[in-house]
C-alpha cells in the first residue's frame, strides 16, 4: 500500500504531509479497516483543527493570459441541458474553433475534426478549471453551472455545501440555440491559468477581482470538522475526506 495524493473534490491532485497519512491495510474488510482507524480518524480530525490549513495545503496562484486564446462554451448535452466547455488556441497552426452570428454567438469546436494534441486546449469539469475570486481559489466551494434562465444560458458558481448561498454569475449567452453558444463574461471577469510554486499548470480559471463578498466563501477553523470514509473495492482504493462545515477539507486516498 502506499499512500498517493490529497484532492479537491473532482481530482486536482496536491501532496499531503506525512503526519496527516493514514494507513490502511491490505486485505481489510470494510468493517474492520473502518475500527482500526477509527481512533488515527479521530487524531487526524482534532490535529487537523490546530496544525492544518487547508488554505495552505496547496498555495495556488494565478497567471495572467491572452484572453483572445480562450473561450467559454456552453455545450449541449443529455436532454436540452448544457455544460461548460473551456476551449484554448495553444498554437496557431489550426484553428481550435469558429464563431458566427449573434444573440447568441454560434460556435463551432473545430478541435472535434483532428488530433488537436498540442494544438488545442479543452477543459471539460471542474479537473480543467474553477472559480477564482479576490485572489481566492473556489474551486472547493463552489461548482460552475450553466442554466437556462428568462431565454438565456447563465454561467453561475453554486455552493456546494450551503443551499442558501448567493450565486455567482459570471456571464451568459445572450439567447438560446441548439448548438454550441460562446459565453460572454460579464464585465469584471476574465481568464487566468492556475500556478503553483512557479510552475503554471494545465487548470483554468475564472477570475474576477472583486471580493467573495456574500458568496458564502470562508472557513471555519477548528469548529465543526466532519469526516466520511469510502471504499471502492472494484477500483482497489479506499477514500478518506476530512474538513469543516464550510467547505473545507481534502481528500486522502490510498492504494491498497
Amino acid at each position: 500500500m502506499r499512500l498517493r495524493f490529497i484532492k479537491q473534490f473532482c481530482c486536482e491532485i496536491y501532496p499531503i504531509p506525512q503526519e496527516y497519512t493514514l494507513i490502511f491495510h491490505q486485505g481489510d474488510t470494510m468493517k474492520t479497516s473502518f475500527r482500526r482507524n477509527l481512533t488515527a480518524l479521530a487524531t487526524v480530525a482534532i490535529s487537523t483543527i490546530s496544525a492544518w490549513n487547508p488554505a495552505t495545503a496547496a498555495t495556488f496562484e494565478q497567471a495572467e493570459v491572452d484572453q483572445n486564446k480562450f473561450i467559454a462554451v456552453a455545450a449541449p448535452f443529455g436532454n436540452n441541458a448544457h455544460q461548460l466547455l473551456i476551449i484554448e488556441q495553444v498554437s496557431p497552426k489550426r484553428e481550435c474553433w469558429s464563431e458566427s452570428g449573434t444573440n447568441p454567438v454560434t460556435v463551432e469546436p473545430l478541435l472535434l475534426n483532428f488530433d488537436f494534441t498540442g494544438i488545442c486546449g479543452r477543459s471539460t469539469d471542474s479537473n480543467g478549471y474553477s472559480i477564482r475570486m479576490d485572489g481566492q481559489d473556489l474551486g472547493l466551494q463552489y461548482l460552475l453551472r450553466i442554466v437556462e434562465r428568462d431565454g438565456d444560458l447563465v454561467l453561475v458558481g453554486t455552493s456546494r455545501t450551503d443551499r442558501t448561498a448567493p450565486e455567482i454569475i459570471l456571464g451568459k449567452t445572450n439567447g438560446i440555440s441548439n448548438g454550441f453558444s460562446k459565453i460572454v463574461l460579464n464585465p469584471g471577469w476574465r481568464f487566468t491559468r492556475r500556478t503553483y510554486q512557479g510552475k503554471t499548470l494545465g487548470h483554468i480559471y475564472l477570475t474576477s477581482d472583486m471580493a467573495t463578498g456574500g458568496t458564502g466563501y470562508g472557513y471555519g477553523y477548528g469548529y465543526g470538522y466532519w469526516w466520511y470514509f469510502l471504499y471502492f473495492p472494484r477500483h482497489r482504493f479506499r477514500c478518506l475526506r476530512f474538513g469543516n462545515s464550510t467547505g473545507g477539507g481534502a481528500w486522502v486516498r490510498s492504494w491498497v
